[in-house]
């Protein structure tokens, strides 16, 4: 009896690639074009899903260039081109599809938001007073809108004009309709303190000796992207990117903990009962899932995963002699650029009282975690860096144990492969100042956010203490 094969689309293919299951999507897309080897969609869909499963960016980026041939006239095609280029350092070449895109495609606030995100705007061109025409008609589906608020929002702010930037910035989070539970954050935060009242004494680390890993943590947004390629430009640094293992580790001992211990504790008391071979085992497999995705050796590689800064406990236990440096930046300059930002897998960024209550969190977890462990911490001030770069890339190379190279103070010449995170336009861009103290325009807006981090009090303290190491220091 013949099997019977169950119908296949690429449309099924997107929905895959949405929820990150880039192989699955990458072998639909296979079986579609078995049957038809001309359909540039799935062409564009397999190469995007290749990409962000690690594939040689270059080869991705020639076989969405055959869709060209196929659909010459594709807005999509320009589309799916263009994240490709943006992520490779190819800025003006992404550009031009995009606008492309939305000559062939005017109503589309698909290509209007990634253009939006990816170009620095300095006028209100026809194109955006269109938009906005098109906005007000509220004749788009939920979606279309939130997309267009989205870049509406960003490109007013890159005019200055604040009121109307906040306003599109307002509805288009709303529109969003996330959620976020911050009745778990503090149930967390109370099983960190029960740990800290015990210490680590207890606690084995996993024995292992390497001091390759570096890890770079702070709030999305904070700069961590930048220090990464800043790093990144040094001939000993390989720069791993935002990757996903030591919140997996975390994940699998949560599992083994709770399936073979039965606890049911919090992620930070639970590490009180796991063995030392558990940790050396789960720091050697992070290592070598490291070193498969490059071809070149490396002193050191760096881990820009921001949200790693709630599990500086489990690194301490995998890596007890990697260096950490915490990215700290103007915490409301901090959270109005998150507010501004249409994450993909972040949820606390849409709305005011979320991020304030989770930069509060994050801020108090890094705090009483570092107080526990013995890796070397360094703190990094974003606006001092960006205000006066050499003096902190001094300091931070010598935290990271590395030779001073001067290539290091030219980010923006990185050739890196591909920058996957929101900021893969940004950090293309020279070192500029043009960010810090965004968030007085703002002021009149952002009561929520002020109030949930716990005031301009505390505010202004998390300002000195990130601000606290200055240079002159140094020459003393």
């Amino acid at each position: 009896m013949q099997q019977k094969l169950e119908p296949i689309s690429v449309g099924d293919a997107m929905t895959l690639m949405r929820e990150k299951k880039y192989k699955a999507a990458v072998e639909m897309c296979d079986r579609i074009l078995e049957i038809m080897p001309e359909n540039a969609t799935a062409i564009c869909v397999r190469e995007h899903c290749r990409w962000q499963d690690n594939a040689d960016p270059e080869e991705c980026i020639a076989n969405t260039r055959r869709a060209f041939d196929i659909a010459p006239d594709s807005p999509l095609v320009r589309y799916y081109l263009s994240l490709i280029l943006v992520s490779n350092g190819r800025i003006e070449e992404a550009q031009k599809l995009l606008l492309e895109a939305m000559e062939l495609s005017p109503d589309n606030p698909r290509y209007f938001f990634e253009l939006a995100e990816n170009m620095r705007f300095s006028e209100e061109s026809e194109l955006v007073t269109a938009m906005v025409k098109a906005y007000e008609k509220n004749e788009w589906t939920k979606e279309q809108k939130t997309a267009a608020g989205f870049a509406l929002a960003k490109i007013f702010d890159d005019l200055g004009q604040a009121e109307r930037a906040m306003n599109y910035c307002l509805e288009a989070n709303a529109l969003e309709g996330r959620e976020f539970d911050v009745a778990e954050q503090e149930r967390q935060m109370l099983d960190l303190r029960d740990l800290a009242t015990r210490g680590l004494e207890d606690i084995p680390d996993s024995g292992l000796s390497t001091e390759a890993p570096i890890f770079i943590v702070g709030m999305p947004r904070s700069g961590t992207t930048l220090v990464e390629t800043i790093l990144s430009r040094h001939p000993e640094v390989f720069a791993a990117g935002e990757l996903p293992v030591i919140p997996e580790v975390q994940a699998a001992i949560g599992n083994w903990l709770k399936k073979g211990l039965k606890f049911e504790g919090g992620r930070y008391t639970g590490l009180e009962k796991v063995p030392q071979h558990v940790f050396r085992q789960n720091g050697e497999a992070v290592l070598k899932i490291v070193e498969r995705r490059t071809k070149e050796k490396f002193a050191k590689y760096t881990d820009k995963l921001p949200s790693n800064a709630l599990n500086l406990i489990l690194i301490s236990r995998l890596f007890p002699k990697a260096r950490i440096v915490y990215v700290r930046r103007h915490p409301l300059d901090c959270g109005i650029s998150n507010f501004f930002k249409r994450f993909v897998a972040i949820n606390f960024s849409f709305q005011q009282d979320w991020i304030g209550s989770y930069y509060r969190n994050l801020a108090d977890t890094v705090k009483i975690s570092r107080q526990m462990i013995g890796n070397p911490v360094l703190d990094l001030s974003y606006d001092q860096l960006v205000t006066n770069p050499e003096p902190h890339v001094r300091r931070l190379l010598e935290f990271v144990g590395l030779e001073w190279n001067d290539a290091c103070l030219s980010p923006e010449q990185s050739d890196r492969a591909t920058v996957m995170t929101a900021s893969r336009w940004q950090v293309r861009q020279s070192i500029y100042t043009g960010s810090t103290q965004r968030w007085k325009r703002y002021e009149p807006w952002i009561g929520p956010m002020i109030e949930a981090m716990g005031g301009m009090e505390w505010i202004e303290e998390q300002v000195r203490e990130a601000q606290a190491w200055k240079p002159e220091k140094a020459l003393k």
